[in-house]
């Protein structure tokens, strides 16, 4: 069978078993029918089987193939997910860690700004009250020149005064009356003079002690004349009433009106004290 499957071919085994089964069928021979009959059924099973083979060969072999493309493709797809992944974790670090250290810059400047801040408020306040004790010191020293001032303005007062009642003397007690009349001039001159050369002293001392209380009477009052403020400011330097009496050459009946007048000029009763008044003024300014 074997050798006439190799001298036929198996392509062609069929067909000869079809042309011995007319033959058997001719001849008579049913047992050579059947018989070959049943090798043709054999031979299609075989070769159904075969086929059947074949194709599960091929089957299996395109499911590995196929089965492999796919692991392949997951494997790809795993790598490409763990390679964006990993680019995603590094783009997350990286930006952590930027706006950590953009944080971290932030905080540092702004600690250093609030530092410079600190030190420039901490600065300024020593500016400022190293301003105000040399204005303190300024003021001491002025209030200390004051008195000395009001000390020898009055020694200069007496000396004006001995030296006015010895032209006076002179004046009264000459005969000759041209040396009389210059006598007088002298008196005159000398009561004029050094009286105002002492009251233009107290202006500017009070102007550079008090600015502004000076302003105050000297710009704002316009109602004051220049006597009155002339008072108020010898009151804001300490003078006593009775040196500013001498100081201003006026009687006491003529300093009780001047008080008067500026009492009401400044609006205050006769239950204020003037001088308390203005010495407030000076406390305010401080």
């Amino acid at each position: 069978m074997i050798q006439l499957v190799h001298l036929i071919g198996p392509g062609n085994l069929g067909k000869y078993y079809k042309v011995k089964m007319q033959m058997a069928f001719k001849e008579g021979d049913f047992v050579q029918f059947r018989h070959f009959l049943e090798l043709g059924d054999s031979l299609v099973e075989s070769q159904i089987a075969d086929e059947s083979n074949l194709i599960k060969q091929e089957m299996m072999v395109r499911y590995e193939t196929q089965k492999k493309e796919a692991a392949n493709n997951q494997l790809q797809i795993s790598l490409q997910k763990a390679k964006i992944n990993w680019i995603l974790s590094l783009g997350a670090a990286s930006f952590l860690a930027i706006a950590f250290f953009t944080f971290l810059n932030i905080r540092r400047k702004e600690k250093t700004i609030e530092k410079q801040r600190r030190n420039s408020h901490e600065l300024e306040a020593k500016i400022s009250q190293m301003a105000l004790e040399q204005e303190k010191r300024d003021k001491e020293q002025l209030k200390l020149a004051l008195n000395s001032q009001i000390t020898k303005g009055l020694q200069q007062q007496a000396a004006n005064r001995e030296l006015l009642e010895k032209v006076e003397v002179l004046r009264d007690t000459s005969e000759n009356p041209s040396l009389r009349q210059k006598t007088n001039q002298i008196h005159q001159i000398l009561k004029r003079r050094s009286s105002e050369d002492m009251l233009l002293e107290i202006e500017e001392t009070a102007k550079h002690l008090y600015p502004e209380i000076w302003s105050y009477f000297h710009d704002e009052l316009t109602e004051i004349n220049h006597m009155e403020m002339l008072y108020c400011l010898m009151v804001a330097l300490g003078y006593s009433s009775e040196e500013i009496a001498t100081l201003l050459r006026r009687s006491d009946k003529a300093i009780k009106s001047l008080r008067y007048r500026i009492r009401k000029k400044l609006g205050i009763d006769d239950t204020v004290n003037l001088h308390q008044y203005i010495q407030q003024l000076i406390v305010v300014e401080e």
